[in-house]
């Protein structure tokens, strides 16, 4: 007699419910077809709606991991220590620079070369991003963070002029890397997922930077 479901052995339901369970790769390849999809389909909510939950995302993180530097203890010990004010000014700067600048920057320079990519296109253009985003963009983010913070003009300005130089060596590191996988590898319809998640991280180091004194 055939086994019917309730009195299947224990071991033959179990390899069929984890056969029926996606892998973490098959998770992570769907969403990134509908990111993808949603992307190509609704362009400028998917890139406004990433913009701000990146950064503010970064901020959060960023958050969570800052010490005072008075008393040597983590800011936040609890999700409720979180400032939401910091938190809506940060998504405020990621809809700005990376759900609107940042995508009308990327379709700039692939109108620019919007053929195959050379060496010679892929070097104009990493060079393009170190000295608008590396420089321009970083202390742009950066005076806009501490403004919306209720710092004066004046000394956000101060401060952009001791940090940015720091920032700007720590982005040389990352950035070219990567625009060299994003515009060789990296399909065109992928670059708004791939930059987002790697501009978490940067989101997360900007923050800190902004926020911390003597960092």
């Amino acid at each position: 007699m055939p086994w019917s479901a309730p009195y299947a052995p224990r071991g033959m339901l179990s390899r069929r419910a984890m056969a029926s369970i996606p892998s973490p790769l098959g998770l992570l390849k769907a969403f990134g077809k509908a990111y993808s999809n949603w992307m190509m389909e609704q362009p400028i909510r998917a890139n406004l709606i990433s913009g701000i939950l990146m950064v503010a995302v970064g901020d959060g993180i960023s958050q969570a991991i800052e010490v005072d530097a008075k008393t040597g203890q983590k800011k936040c010990t609890s999700w409720r220590d979180l400032s939401l004010r910091r938190l809506a000014n940060a998504g405020f700067a990621g809809a700005v620079f990376n759900g609107v600048l940042l995508p009308q920057w990327y379709l700039l320079l692939h109108k620019l070369s919007p053929g195959a990519e050379t060496p010679k296109t892929i070097a104009a253009k990493i060079l393009g991003n170190c000295v608008a985003w590396g420089c321009v963009g970083n202390a742009a983010i950066m005076a806009m963070r501490r403004v919306l913070d209720g710092e004066s003009w004046h000394d956000a300005e101060q401060a952009v002029r001791r940090d940015l130089w720091g920032v700007m060596m720590n982005d040389y590191k990352i950035w070219p890397l990567y625009d060299v996988l994003c515009f060789t590898c990296i399909p065109r319809h992928l670059h708004g997922l791939s930059t987002g998640t790697l501009g978490i991280v940067w989101a997360t180091y900007l923050s800190y930077v902004t926020h911390t004194e003597g960092h």
